[in-house]
């Protein structure tokens, strides 16, 4: 009996080794066939995650998170993965930038309370909302805010003063025009002759554009301010820098014949060849202020680098009782602050743009009050993050952006020096 029994157990261990081997040998060759035959990169693809060899059971991976697909894609779905990592098509951006406008401090609360997988991560949502914007201000600049200056700029372009005192005569009969300033504009013959104008001064000018109406009035004004810019760049009383030598080299020169002890050092000899650089690279302060201002705008990201995380440290230290709230807590919501401003000033960028176009100022004027909703809004941040009444938050606000501004001026002094170093 013993026999038999030992004989019936040895067949059915047999039995399954066979079985066993027959699946393994059946996942293999499917594995295989599967790969000849270009499976679809649609289904789930062997019993182990391709990226970290652990056991699937499902669509993505327990381990690592990667979706569980054929290791060949399509180029739709490459590019597909592209952008869904870049603009997270899996509805989180939309669900961040609504939480952040409608909720003021809700989108901070709900991520420092551990819901992450629902919105984009402080750090990739405030770099993406940043360089969209500085990439969009620098390819689309904004165009003179003053239209209505412009245009009438563009429509008396090359018009001397006395130029638009003539068209104002033109249009005036010689009974509406003051006594003293008709006997200079009124032939003896009763005649009227723009032409033969003597003005004795910018007041008679200012009087007669006046009777055409207060635009020609500020024609004449801004025409007068204009040749007395030109007057003094031609006349070369105004140079840019007053620098004693003509040149860095005749500096030098005079530097060579002093004694030792009374030459300039290295940061004064460094300073005085910037400026004898600035004076020769450009011509009037106009052109380097442009130059200045595209330098400084190049480089305020890396200004907000190091000063916004000095921002969430000033939070912390105004706040230091509150044990609840760690540092990065208030980096995070000093994040989502910078963030909504960025969207406030790219919305404000495209309405300036669209006022330019269609020459419509109103919709310029939106962006004023799109500002102030926007303080608004970062003030009752502020009291809904912190959780405290309006009047130790108002309190608490305003000695908070005092010394955050203090720490933003001084570290655009030390971008403007380093943008003019650069220059």
């Amino acid at each position: 009996m013993r026999g038999q029994s030992d004989e019936v157990s040895d067949e059915a261990s047999d039995e399954a080794s066979d079985d066993l081997t027959g699946r393994s040998f059946g996942e293999r060759s499917g594995r295989s066939s599967g790969e000849r035959s270009g499976r679809s990169s649609g289904e789930p693809f062997g019993p182990v995650c391709l990226n970290c060899s652990t056991p699937v059971h499902g669509k993505f991976c327990s381990e690592c998170g990667q979706e569980h697909r054929a290791t060949k894609q399509s180029v739709w779905q490459l590019l597909g993965a592209f952008f869904s990592g870049l603009f997270n098509y899996d509805g989180r951006l939309v669900r961040s930038v609504r939480l952040l406008f409608t909720k003021p401090a809700g989108l901070t609360k709900a991520y420092t309370d551990g819901k992450r997988a629902q919105y984009v991560n402080p750090v990739q949502f405030y770099l993406f909302t940043s360089a969209l914007y500085f990439l969009f201000a620098n390819y689309f600049p904004v165009p003179d805010s003053d239209m209505n200056a412009k245009a009438n700029a563009n429509a008396n372009v090359d018009l001397s003063q006395e130029e638009v005192v003539a068209e104002v005569l033109d249009r005036l009969p010689s009974e509406s025009l003051p006594d003293d300033i008709r006997a200079q504009v009124i032939l003896p013959s009763g005649e009227q002759d723009a032409e033969i104008v003597e003005l004795s001064g910018e007041q008679d000018a200012e009087r007669i554009a006046g009777l055409g109406g207060e635009q020609d009035a500020e024609r004449i004004v801004e025409l007068s301010g204009e040749q007395e810019t030109e007057t003094g760049a031609e006349s070369g009383t105004e140079p840019l820098l007053n620098l004693e030598f003509a040149t860095f080299d005749e500096y030098l020169s005079h530097q060579a014949t002093l004694p030792a002890d009374q030459r300039d050092n290295r940061t004064e000899l460094f300073v005085i060849q910037k400026a004898y650089h600035l004076q020769s690279t450009y011509s009037d302060g106009t052109s380097i202020q442009q130059a200045l201002g595209k330098e400084i705008f190049q480089r305020i990201p890396q200004l907000l680098f190091f000063t916004l995380p000095l921002m969430a440290l000033i939070t912390k230290i105004v706040y230091f009782r509150r044990r609840d709230l760690w540092y990065i807590d208030h980096l995070i919501f000093i994040l989502h602050a910078a963030t909504s401003f960025f969207l406030l000033l790219f919305v404000q960028d495209i309405l300036e743009l669209i006022a330019h176009a269609t020459t419509q100022p109103w919709i310029a004027a939106i962006t004023a009050p799109l500002g102030l909703a926007w303080f608004g809004h970062y003030v009752v941040s502020f009291r809904r993050f912190f959780n405290d009444r309006w009047f130790k938050t108002l309190l608490l606000f305003s000695i908070t952006t005092f010394w955050q501004s203090v720490v933003i001026l001084f570290g655009f002094l030390v971008l403007l020096v380093v943008s003019l170093l650069q220059l």
